[in-house]
């Protein structure tokens, strides 16, 4: 299944961004099927925006 819908994403994955003023989410989209979730996002640019080293170690460590 291909996900598009922002807040859906960000409950799925359990992440919360600043990409649009006054909503806890991010520009995103993901792929999920019966064994792999794949997480398409941007990295973090100028350390304001995107996503971090850390946040980044995380979901590879969960396989996404």
């Amino acid at each position: 299944i291909v996900l598009s819908a922002l807040d859906q994403i960000a409950w799925l994955f359990n992440l919360r961004g600043s990409d649009i003023e006054c909503n806890p989410v991010f520009f995103a989209y993901a792929v999920v099927s019966d064994d792999q979730a794949v997480l398409f996002v941007r990295e973090l640019d100028d350390g304001k925006q995107g996503l971090s080293e850390t946040v980044k170690s995380q979901l590879e460590g969960a396989r996404v």
